[in-house]
């Protein structure tokens, strides 16, 4: 199989071109609809009573009526994301709660 070849350009400067063999290229048309069907199983971890996944392009949002049903999700979320040799990028990530008291 022929690989495709690329570069990064950054600005007005380019790196050196580089053979790509797998994969797509990031904002690419066909990128989130492989992620979609990459992560699909994500969405099924959640309980549809208490909480919810919601999963779009390269971004995995997590709904859940509390805090403690929220860490299970999220743990569960990890665990499958560990499976398929992914990571939650940390930095890019946040969290917020939403009631009377908060």
């Amino acid at each position: 199989m022929a690989g495709c070849f690329a570069y990064v350009k950054w600005y007005d400067s380019c790196s050196v071109v580089f053979n790509i063999c797998s994969g797509v290229r990031q904002g690419a048309v066909l990128s989130s609809i492989l992620f979609a069907i990459y992560v699909d199983d994500i969405g099924k971890l959640c309980d549809p009573k208490h909480e919810c996944v919601l999963l779009y392009a390269g971004d995995i949002f997590l709904i859940s009526a509390s805090v403690t049903t929220l860490q299970n999700l999220l743990s569960a979320c990890e665990n499958e994301l560990n499976y398929l040799d992914m990571l939650i990028n940390s930095k890019k990530s946040c969290c917020m709660r939403i009631g009377s008291r908060y």
